[in-house]
């Protein structure tokens, strides 16, 4: 059995001041993640996503991870099958729970999600599940705080796969034309800026006191130079190009996760088991991208880490 792991950005601050994801890891990140807190749809029989074996692990290299599975858990309604050459009507359902397991760096918050099979929240379900969890949280904590001044503040995340540079030439290569380059920029947890050409740009949007904003070029034509930059990205923003094919009439878009670094680990059929993830956690490290300390992470975590020895066993 062969998976597909994908590396991404895990960005996570707070409030208006752009606090990184450590200086609130004992006041909400860890006990949100712990909370139970599902994100569920209208009554009991639509799907809840929730985190489940959620802990923090020192693994062989002595980083700090935070680990967990994220589980789905959905009535199928089985309405028809094939019997025979025969497509005949049923009218069954039945419970099922697929998840997937992720992994966070509590340096650098790099992070990976695996699958467990088909059907698997994937890192898009993880963002927006974890988002929620975290909003949840905060709120019905600060319900019983009066002052302002002692709430907790809002958080901020966005999760981005980060490119690869043997990806995104392999990817560029079928490219034909490149009609739109978009990078949109986010808060960012400890990471410098990727590039001295948005260094002005992100200095701006703080001054702005904006969250959020993007750039556009219209029509590259130096592709070299296109894969150059969302090299030099790792993760930082977030990346959208909209292109031809050769060959093709239809514009696609391609995102980050696209462009991200990609690691294949066989496991036995037992799945994500103990010792699947014990081989999983030791091939991942091998991953410069997942090592990466540039910018600010280490500064960071000497100042917080305390916030992290005090719940780790």
């Amino acid at each position: 059995m062969r998976r597909k792991i994908n590396i991404a950005n895990f960005n996570l601050t707070f409030g208006a001041d752009e606090e990184p994801m450590l200086s609130h890891f004992d006041d909400i990140v860890y006990p949100a993640f712990l909370s139970g807190i599902k994100k569920v749809g209208f009554n009991e029989f639509e799907t809840s996503i929730f985190l489940h074996n959620v802990k923090i692990e020192k693994d062989y290299l002595d980083d700090y991870m935070l680990t967990g599975l994220i589980v789905k858990k959905t009535i199928l309604e089985i309405k028809s099958q094939i019997e025979g050459d025969e497509l005949i009507d049923t009218d069954y359902e039945y419970p099922t729970a697929p998840y997937s397991y992720f992994c966070i760096n509590l340096k650098n918050h790099r992070m990976y999600l695996v699958k467990n099979q088909n059907g698997s929240p994937d890192i898009r379900t993880f963002q927006s599940t974890v988002l929620y969890i975290l909003k949840e949280f905060v709120a019905n904590k600060n319900k019983d705080i009066i002052d302002d001044v002692d709430k907790l503040p809002t958080p901020y995340l966005k999760i981005i796969g980060v490119p690869f540079k043997a990806n995104i030439n392999e990817e560029l290569k079928k490219v034909e034309k490149i009609s739109s380059l978009t990078f949109k920029f986010f808060p960012l947890n400890g990471d410098t800026d990727f590039s001295d050409s948005f260094e002005n740009i992100s200095n701006l949007r703080k001054n702005l006191d904006s969250k959020t904003g993007k750039i556009i070029y219209n029509s590259p034509k130096n592709i070299d130079s296109v894969a150059d930059l969302l090299e030099q990205t790792r993760g930082t923003v977030d990346p959208i190009l909209k292109v031809k094919y050769a060959g093709g009439d239809k514009e696609s878009t391609i995102r980050a996760d696209k462009l991200s670094e990609k690691i294949n680990v066989e496991m036995d059929d037992e799945g994500l088991k103990e010792k699947n993830i014990s081989k999983i956690q030791r091939t991942m490290r091998k991953s410069e991208t997942l090592n990466d300390l540039k910018g600010n992470h280490t500064e960071i975590f000497e100042k917080y880490k305390n916030k992290i020895l005090k719940y780790f066993k």
